[in-house]
């Protein structure tokens, strides 16, 4: 587990950006 804390924090952080991209494109269309 705390093997490679930044590897979970990157895979977070890809996701809040993916999340964040989406509802921004969502709320464009």
């Amino acid at each position: 587990m705390g093997d490679q804390p930044v590897m979970k924090n990157t895979a977070l952080a890809v996701a809040i950006t993916a999340l964040t991209a989406q509802a921004a494109a969502f709320s464009t269309q």
